[in-house]
């Protein structure tokens, strides 16, 4: 089951985020930092992306491409083929409507909130639920 979704530009910005689950931290640019400066840190010392980080119930789940960093929180026990099939289908759909604007440096994080419809389409047709 899908927890949380964050889509961040490659250099850290968040853009969109959704919550299916109440996160201890609320402040969903902090929980993206966080995320970014750990697959910085991964990259740096490793040369490698990172994937995915496991905790006891659940997992963050990374794809990074394109300019884009997408993490979504799983629970531990879904598939990990399924969650990559469902990053890559998440990152095409955001490319294809957002591609001209993820370049700039200076993005209007505004311009992003209508992805959510999108959003609720691949989740819809994907193997993978959301926890409401």
């Amino acid at each position: 089951m899908i927890e949380n979704l964050w889509i961040l530009i490659k250099w850290g910005v968040l853009v969109f985020s959704k919550n299916y689950i109440e996160l201890k931290v609320a402040d969903d640019n902090l929980i993206a930092g966080f995320l970014s400066a750990l697959g910085s840190f991964v990259k740096e010392t490793t040369n490698e992306e990172i994937k995915s980080i496991i905790m006891e119930g659940r997992k963050f789940c990374y794809i990074v491409e394109d300019g884009l960093i997408i993490v979504i929180s799983v629970a531990n026990q879904c598939n990990d083929i399924l969650i990559q099939s469902l990053l890559k289908d998440i990152k095409n759909k955001f490319l294809e409507k957002y591609k001209e604007l993820i370049g700039n440096f200076l993005v209007d994080t505004d311009n992003f909130t209508n992805f959510d419809t999108d959003l609720e389409e691949i989740l819809t047709k994907s193997d993978i639920s959301t926890k409401t």
